[in-house]
């Protein structure tokens, strides 16, 4: 079990949750196309299954993987920030017509090296941000305007944001498959788990306490 899991599990048992892992690539795939909204989405579908909502799509949208919608390179950071507006718009209503807490968290700095023994052997070589020419975007220094021009989309929507950048930007390479911090033994998977869970459980909390104080 990896120090992120374990870190996860722990929490969730000290504070009674139960995490869910549900993975898309883009967000684009929350949002069905303006014909079939009728419907319903993949959000309300989240918004009614859980009592809180984390969020993140950030690295697809800078990685060399084909993009959903023309043009299908990576994106800048401005682009990025204009493709996820519709998607935090939503999550804001449904956050309001659901009455769960959502939040956005940061997009996390990716290895530059694509550190650790599964590079070595080749899983993540065409990931390699220290090639030249690089196929990819995801420079810490991007990665880092992907957060702050999607911050302000927050802002305005009223989403909030929370911060796994600062804890895993000086330890950027300590991933053993050079991708993903929950994995293997990097010491960064755990305090970014925590951060994460913390808001949840502060979020539930006060969520629980704004329903007493209105039917006190």
């Amino acid at each position: 079990m990896s120090t992120g899991r374990s870190c996860v599990c722990r929490l969730c048992a000290q504070s009674g949750l139960s995490v869910e892992y549900t993975r898309f690539n883009f967000g684009t795939e929350l949002l069905p196309p303006p014909s079939d909204r009728v419907k319903g989405d993949m959000v309300d579908t989240l918004a009614k299954r859980c009592d809180a909502l984390l969020v993140n799509f950030g690295h697809w949208w800078a990685a060399s993987k084909p993009k959903p919608l023309p043009p299908f390179e990576p994106r800048t950071p401005s682009s990025y920030a204009r493709e996820m507006s519709p998607l935090i718009s939503r999550l804001a209503k449904a956050s309001r017509n659901w009455s769960i807490p959502i939040a956005w968290v940061a997009t996390n700095p990716y290895p530059i090296n694509g550190g650790g023994p599964a590079y070595q052997k080749g899983n993540a070589r065409h990931y390699n941000m220290g090639a030249c020419p690089s196929s990819e975007l995801r420079f810490p220094h991007v990665m880092q305007a992907y957060n702050e021009r999607v911050k302000h989309v927050l802002a305005r929507e009223g989403v909030e944001y929370v911060d796994t950048w600062s804890i895993a930007l000086d330890l950027l390479d300590l991933s053993q498959d050079g991708a993903h911090y929950a994995y293997g033994d990097s010491p960064v998977g755990q305090p970014l788990a925590e951060r994460a869970l913390a808001w949840a459980v502060g979020a539930l909390r006060h969520r629980d306490l704004s329903c007493l104080l209105q039917h006190s």
